[in-house]
């Protein structure tokens, strides 16, 4: 090829990756109208003062179908209710590719505080810079006319705003994770500033560490009660990122820490897991060991004296078939939930009020939002089958699989087989708070061999409460009676 048709082919390409660009515009705009036109439809269906519960079922019903996580689908029908509702010019240039969906996203976030009056203005000042900037400077544009036309001060609106705030947890690769805050800016730039400042401080001829390196460790510190350093260990291998910076040496565990027996006294190269993560390096497994206060036996296979039912004397199951349904389940058992156990709520598959037994084949993970999908009459059935698998029928027909963690199934939905809609829904209970919710993470092997689990002495590892394992059976008179 001669340069000249090098660059027409070039050219070319460019050309076609702006259409591709359109389509998907074109696309975004079809699927905003189509959200919009569902959550129509289920709020007409809806019963005076049931709206929430149906717009709950109809956003777990489009992650289910869709494949993508309720979170995301919520904020993509927020998004489509305002676009097609107050925002026609925005939906109009997205509609013809003029804007990307991005670009729509930034007038929509800012367009829903601006009161509804005055929103007609407020897009026609901002749209045609759209077609001409990028999503990030597109948005400083909009964030000052917002700010412009917003009725509210921004004391009052920073009041609100800081109800907010928050601190998540998202899991990354090879044994690492993010840790996002959601803080006041006059916060934030002071956490910024001082980790600044650790960093510099901790600077000498020998340290081996980068500068973003040394904030992460001066974070690691403060958090962790370890001092106002950036990190000890500063030398000829802290490059290297082996031992440096992850904080192990100052962490007595209170969690629980599954890993096999053999790979902890370092005969083997088995893996060690954390609930909701995955794989961690076993060298930092046994670091946490060695500074474990106790250890508790477990196999993550069925072995004699393992509680596996109760039947109907009690509600609630004891400690033992609880640790193992949590370590058997790992995440919520919803189609695409990926909540982990230790923060979902027991539930009897087949109702305890119509007979359902305390028994590890109907004692299944939900969290507090899908538990109440179940229960409150949202058009939602599930059916627990063989090795616990969850059949699950949405309000439209579809089925949908779920199986324990150790499945690759899970958690999303193993299929999306349409089934008969049923000629009429029966109500189910309303759904009242059921077991306690469990706390505490859970490293975990999904081999099926003799495991450890670390954890502090004398307190329940699911519950934090001082444990009865091993003593005396609990009083059967505290169980109260249930409410499913």
């Amino acid at each position: 090829m001669l340069m000249n048709d090098r660059m027409l082919r070039l050219d070319a390409i460019l050309d076609e990756l702006v259409e591709v660009e359109r389509s998907l515009a074109r696309g975004a705009a079809r699927r905003a109208r189509l959200l919009a036109e569902a959550t129509a439809v289920r709020l007409a269906q809806a019963e005076r003062g049931s709206e929430g519960l149906a717009m709950r079922s109809l956003v777990a019903e489009i992650g289910c179908a869709t494949r993508v996580s309720e979170g995301t689908v919520a904020r993509l029908v927020n998004e489509a209710e305002i676009l097609v509702g107050s925002l026609p010019g925005t939906l109009e240039a997205l509609s013809s590719g003029a804007i990307s969906y991005r670009h729509a996203q930034v007038v929509a976030r800012h367009a829903v505080s601006v009161p509804v009056g005055a929103r007609a203005g407020f897009e026609a000042v901002v749209l045609h810079e759209a077609e001409v900037l990028t999503p990030s400077r597109f948005e400083r544009v909009v964030r000052r006319e917002r700010e412009r036309v917003h009725p509210e001060s921004i004391e009052e609106r920073t009041v609100a705003a800081q109800a907010e705030r928050s601190v998540r947890f998202e899991p990354d690769v090879d044994g690492m994770a993010w840790l996002v805050c959601h803080l006041p800016a006059v916060v934030a730039v002071a956490v910024d500033d001082r980790l600044d400042r650790l960093a510099r401080a901790a600077r000498s001829a020998g340290e081996g560490r980068t500068h973003g390196q040394l904030r992460a460790d001066a974070l690691g510190e403060l958090l962790l009660g370890g001092g106002a350093g950036a990190g000890a260990g500063a030398g000829s291998d802290t490059g290297s990122g082996s031992g440096v910076g992850d904080g192990c040496d100052r962490i007595v565990p209170t969690v629980v820490l599954t890993v096999p027996a053999l790979t902890l006294l370092g005969h083997d190269a088995g893996q060690a897991r954390l609930e909701g993560y995955g794989p961690i390096d076993v060298p930092t497994a046994r670091r946490l060991a060695a500074r474990a206060p106790s250890f508790v036996r477990i196999l993550t296979h069925p072995e004699s004296g393992e509680t596996v039912s109760v039947g109907r004397t009690r509600y609630r199951p004891p400690a033992d078939l609880r640790l193992a349904l949590e370590l058997a389940d790992e995440f919520c058992r919803f189609p695409g939930c990926a909540r982990r156990a230790s923060r979902c709520e027991l539930d009897h598959t087949e109702d305890w009020a119509g007979g359902g037994e305390t028994s590890r084949a109907n004692l299944h993970h939900l969290c507090v939002r899908h538990h109440h999908v179940k229960h409150d009459s949202t058009g939602w059935r599930v059916a627990a089958g063989r090795d616990r698998i969850l059949r699950w029928t949405s309000p439209t027909g579809r089925t949908y699989e779920t199986r324990p963690s150790g499945s690759p199934a899970s958690p999303w939905p193993r299929s999306a087989v349409r089934a008969p809609l049923p000629a009429r829904s029966t109500p189910l209970d309303s759904c009242t708070r059921g077991p306690e919710r469990r706390r505490r993470p859970v490293f975990r092997d999904e081999s099926a061999r003799d495991h450890l689990l670390v954890g502090s002495p004398g307190r329940s590892l699911t519950t934090g409460r001082p444990t009865t394992r091993g003593t005396s059976a609990p009083d059967p008179r505290l169980d109260e009676p249930p409410p499913f």
